[in-house]
């Protein structure tokens, strides 16, 4: 979350250092719970004396929503199912189990990874196969 609020021409970390404000951080911006409709409904010109809105500060929030969707439209390859990205939250970080290669051996290590929890809506001519756990994203889940 802390890199789809700060990247993308985002202006928002210049403005919490002028504001000097201790309630308000990047940190806690993009802490876990935080989601993106909460950061889009904030009143940035109250908080940050200026003009911009949320959306105009964060555009990376925007644009990782329609890439979602993009990305899941492109999966089902199928027109005429309706992808939604409601919201999406920082979610904890995680211990994901990785290999490195040191010198001649590799070594089986423990990663500290950020997630996301991403809420999508799917439409289609056929509901009930949409709301199935057999349902198109079945291969997207066990592969994770």
């Amino acid at each position: 979350m802390w890199s789809l609020v700060h990247s993308w021409g985002s202006d928002i970390q210049a403005l919490l250092e002028a504001q000097q404000a201790p309630s308000l951080s990047l940190q806690g911006l993009s802490a876990p719970g935080m989601c993106a409709s909460q950061l889009l409904a904030l009143n940035t010109t109250a908080l940050l004396n200026t003009s911009l809105t949320a959306q105009e500060l964060m555009p990376g929030l925007g644009y990782f929503k329609s890439d979602v969707a993009q990305l899941l439209r492109d999966f089902l390859q199928d027109s005429s199912i309706t992808v939604q990205v409601v919201d999406y939250c920082a979610g904890n970080r995680t211990l994901v189990p990785s290999t490195q290669s040191r010198a001649l051996r590799a070594a089986e290590v423990n990663d500290s990874v950020a997630t996301l929890l991403v809420s999508i809506t799917l439409q289609g001519p056929e509901p009930d196969r949409l709301a199935s756990t057999a349902g198109p994203l079945e291969p997207l889940l066990l592969d994770w």
